[in-house]
């Protein structure tokens, strides 16, 4: 006999949704040598499964949202031009 119980009923009656945008720009400044940006932006949202599509997007994009940005560079340093220099 399975008995359900009115908390285990609001407990199966979420509903879990997740907004993410990735932006990335790469430039090769030199061969082998590139710079990156990249922004990401996440959002998540806990709420009633029996929300509508457009009232659970609402509720979704009107939620705290998580930004980080990030630099990378990548440099490539040719090790025979950098000994040849050092030797003369």
């Amino acid at each position: 006999i399975l008995v359900k119980n009115e908390t285990d009923k609001n407990l199966n009656d979420n509903n879990q949704n997740f907004f993410n945008v990735d932006m990335v720009y790469t430039w090769q400044f030199a061969p082998g040598s590139f710079l990156n940006a990249v922004w990401k932006n996440s959002i998540a949202h806990n709420g009633k499964s029996s929300d509508g599509y457009f009232t659970s997007l609402d509720n979704t994009l009107a939620d705290n949202q998580l930004n980080s940005f990030s630099l990378r560079v990548i440099y490539f340093l040719d090790y025979l031009t950098i000994k040849n220099k050092i030797s003369k």
